[in-house]
């Protein structure tokens, strides 16, 4: 594949004359993602984008949605320098409102004045949220394999020294209402109610599960580990079994996490965050004031909140494109 830099235009970025792209703070925002995620993105423009020719980062497997800018550009520290950081996302946005880029020779993205597109702190690792940046300074190419891309043949974009990672959007398990075109239906719900362990394979989804969205972290003070949900291959389904109202893991990698809802955040998109599977160092996970881990299966199949009924698990993300 041709490698490039990808210089992408603004509209607002550093010239009070442009008229300014309108920001959209529930973008999806920008990740790596596998090659089999729900949100990998193709580009429209692709073949400009691979030409080194300015294009607008629309998309073509999601007709009307596009690159944009998700908030004003804010000043980071790193390494005892200031940056200027742009977050950036995917939204159903007009042409005119789209991020323009330019790739270089190089594989650099950028968009008008010196904004390159960024893998944040070079972790080349799924789930990692790609930036704007605005750095002044020189620097040897070789050394930035954090803001080297290559456009793929069939309009995905990989950064250039991990061809298994791909542009994507942000997606994430999360609480809907009951009925909503974005809840999960399991396709194994008697077996978990009947107490067996099962894969949240997914009927509503056909040819996707629910998995980890990366390995379980850990939060030292607050002697607790996590692991956050999304959507991916059904051979990686998370594997669950009924305690009780807990579903707890099965997974040798999350043995004994059980399903939470963050914060307790009983509500539709859960305060914006992942749902997780989690355990406490203290071994006092499944602990029945715990509202946020009590969970019962519908006969129709959903995850729901037994003390909120009418959440249950779903999606948030681009839309899902299921087999006709």
């Amino acid at each position: 594949g041709d490698r490039w830099v990808v210089k992408a235009k603004m509209g607002g970025i550093g010239s009070k004359e442009d008229s300014a792209i309108p920001h959209v703070p529930d973008a999806l925002t920008l990740k790596l993602v596998g090659p089999h995620h729900p949100g990998k993105v193709f580009f429209k423009n692709a073949k400009q984008l691979g030409q080194h020719q300015p294009c607008t980062l629309t998309l073509a497997n999601f007709p009307g949605w596009a690159l944009v800018p998700k908030s004003d550009p804010k000043v980071i520290k790193h390494e005892g320098r200031d940056f200027d950081l742009l977050q950036v996302g995917f939204a159903q946005a007009s042409e005119d409102n789209a991020v323009e880029a330019i790739l270089d020779s190089q594989g650099f993205v950028t968009v008008d004045d010196g904004w390159y597109l960024d893998v944040a702190m070079f972790n080349l690792e799924e789930g990692t949220a790609l930036n704007l940046i605005k750095d002044p300074k020189k620097h040897n190419p070789e050394d930035l394999w954090g803001r080297r891309f290559a456009v793929n043949p069939d309009g995905s974009v990989s950064p250039l020294t991990a061809p298994h990672l791909f542009l994507g959007a942000m997606s994430r398990i999360t609480l809907v209402k009951e009925g909503h075109p974005d809840a999960l239906v399991l396709e194994h719900p008697a077996a978990i109610s009947e107490g067996k362990a099962a894969s949240l394979v997914l009927k509503s989804h056909k040819g996707l599960g629910v998995v980890a969205a990366a390995a379980p972290k850990r939060i030292k003070e607050w002697r607790v580990s996590y692991m956050q949900l999304d959507l991916g291959d059904p051979q990686k389904a998370v594997r669950v079994k009924r305690s009780g109202d807990f579903l707890v893991s099965a997974d040798p990698v999350s043995k004994g996490f059980v399903l939470d809802v963050p914060f307790d955040k009983r509500e539709v998109g859960t305060g914006g965050l992942a749902m997780s599977m989690v355990t406490l160092d203290n071994g006092k996970v499944q602990d029945p004031d715990a509202k946020g881990r009590l969970f019962s299966i519908t006969p129709a199949g959903h995850v729901s909140c037994r003390e909120t009924p009418g959440l249950v698990l779903g999606y948030r993300g681009l839309p899902i494109q299921l087999p006709e």
